[in-house]
């Protein structure tokens, strides 16, 4: 009985203080710890005086990275390892420093989620003089959604058959990260980024990194608001309608399905819950994040989001798993809807 009761405590206490790992983590790749020491042997004191930091607070979070497997130390040395190398140096094609920006920046919202639950009003946006610093979150979030959907984007670009698609609208699409991997995978294929006028600089920047300016193009609007577009073969919505109610929601599908070819499909990418909204923890704590983040957005089941398409007009649709927290519902456009 009473092992039992100690495991419980110790999980419990794990889980309460899963914040003292994460800052430790965060805090490193703020100060580009990783992408600096790269490919060197360094004492906790040159470490401190490439960061500017304090020596003695510098030596106890390596001492806590080492510990995390983040660093590795010998003869009072410190060095990146392994993981670190290849997720969290600057040059390496698998970094997510980006990412860990973007949850950095997320941290002063989740700190808020006490107030935040008992008045349902996520933190007010910021205004005057920080707006400056949300154009830098802004650059943060959509460089974290690239080094986030990097590798599953070319592994879903290399199962979703897209021959008969020529035209390829990406609702919502960052960094184009999606676009580029499905042109990459069919020649023939086109993609437009359909984004916020303050997005597309960044879109940009990333399709002429990969080579793709002649076939993957952006184009800037609000799409609750604003035109779509026509002669789509395919839309692809990943990981956007959770930003919304499901009246926003029911708009912005019925738009699409407007926008779309006969025979064509749309894709809707995202995290979905169970009927009951029982699990999966992943999509529960999404919902959190959802809170926290927007005036309206939450995380849907399979059937809100499936009667949200057959209300637009899409039919024979279809589930497929797509990453291990994410899945894809399919809906066609029969010819003849208008």
């Amino acid at each position: 009985m009473w092992e039992n009761m100690e495991k419980e405590i110790d999980a419990l206490r794990n889980e309460a203080s899963a914040f003292m790992r994460s800052q430790v983590l965060l805090v490193a790749n703020q100060y580009d710890l990783f992408t600096r020491i790269e490919g060197r042997r360094l004492k906790a004191s040159e470490i401190s005086d490439i960061l500017g930091t304090d020596g003695r607070a510098t030596r106890m979070l390596l001492d806590a990275l080492c510990g995390m497997n983040y660093l590795e130390k010998h003869n009072g040395r410190y060095r990146n390892s392994e993981v670190s190398s290849k997720l969290l140096v600057a040059s390496s094609p698998h970094y997510q420093g980006d990412s860990l920006r973007h949850r950095y920046r997320l941290w002063s919202s989740w700190s808020a989620l006490r107030n935040v639950v008992k008045t349902g009003v996520p933190p007010e946006e910021p205004h005057g003089e920080e707006v400056v610093a949300e154009k830098e979150r802004t650059r943060d979030y959509i460089l974290a959604m690239e080094n986030i959907g990097r590798i599953s984007a070319d592994r879903l670009a290399e199962n979703i058959d897209l021959t008969d698609v020529q035209l390829l609208l990406d609702l919502g699409g960052g960094p184009g990260t999606y676009a580029v991997a499905f042109a990459r995978q069919y020649p023939g294929l086109r993609a437009v980024v359909y984004d916020l006028p303050e997005v597309c600089p960044i879109t940009e920047e990333q399709i002429a990194q990969e080579g793709f300016t002649d076939r993957v193009t952006t184009k800037a609007g609000d799409f609750l608001v604003d035109e779509l577009g026509s002669g789509y073969d395919m839309i692809f919505v990943s990981n956007v309608l959770h930003m919304y109610s499901l009246v926003e929601i029911r708009h912005i599908l019925s738009k699409c399905f407007h926008a779309l070819n006969p025979d064509g499909r749309i894709a809707v990418k995202d995290f979905f819950l169970n009927e009951d909204r029982s699990g999966p923890l992943f999509s529960q704590l999404f919902a959190v994040n959802m809170l926290l983040r927007t005036r309206a957005g939450d995380t849907y089941t399979f059937g809100q989001i499936e009667g949200a398409l057959t209300e637009a007009g899409l039919r024979r649709l279809r589930r497929e798993k797509c990453t291990e927290e994410s899945w894809l519902i399919f809906g066609e456009k029969e010819r003849g809807c208008s």
